[in-house]
């Protein structure tokens, strides 16, 4: 699976290839929308997005106001904030205002690194989800969670690990357009 995440046409973009690239299979997100390709062919966008990338990648690239505006529909109370400790570092949690909330939408960041660690938000239809972003390494000017861990009433639902990661890479925009998606040169393709 090949990666890439940044902004295009004015929006934080991920694209993300199935199989060899060559296949031309894959997703395209943003933060409230997306577009699964099949050789090549995108099929019709949906109104399903990424809800992570605000978080995760828009709020270092964008104006914080649009951030919040992209994060909205999670129904954090951005006015309860707090400090607390997560795995033995400091963090400001926002929409918990108690240490025995762990239901209550919210997500957690770093006070050193600022970066999102934990998030408790209820995605989609489905169940709420405890999101933990873990492994982080210095990459680039910025930092890159390594591990994300979704549970499910205390129950793994899905692990994602990263490795050979590369930053600073000089992509072209045309590799995030669905027009050009088999056709842009693509890193992973050596081209």
């Amino acid at each position: 699976m090949v990666r890439d995440c940044r902004r295009y046409d004015g929006r934080v973009v991920l694209r993300i290839d199935r199989g060899a690239p060559s296949d031309g299979n894959g997703v395209l997100y943003t933060a409230d929308s997306s577009w699964r390709v099949r050789g090549g062919q995108a099929g019709a966008g949906t109104g399903n997005g990424n809800e992570f990338l605000p978080l995760i990648e828009g709020v270092y690239v964008q104006p914080v106001a649009r951030t919040v505006e992209e994060i909205k529909h999670m129904n954090v109370e951005m006015s309860r904030v707090r400090s607390g400790r997560w795995r033995d570092r400091d963090v400001w949690i926002v929409g918990a205002s108690s240490a025995s909330d762990t239901t209550s939408p919210q997500f957690w960041v770093d006070k050193e690194r600022d970066v999102v660690t934990r998030a408790i938000l209820g995605v989609g239809r489905g169940p709420t989800l405890d999101i933990h972003l873990d492994g982080y390494v210095p990459a680039g000017k910025g930092w890159l969670a390594t591990k994300v861990d979704m549970l499910a009433g205390g129950k793994p639902v899905q692990t994602e690990e990263y490795s050979d990661w590369k930053t600073d890479v000089d992509l072209p925009p045309s590799l995030l357009d669905l027009k050009t998606w088999t056709t842009a040169p693509h890193w992973a393709k050596g081209k």
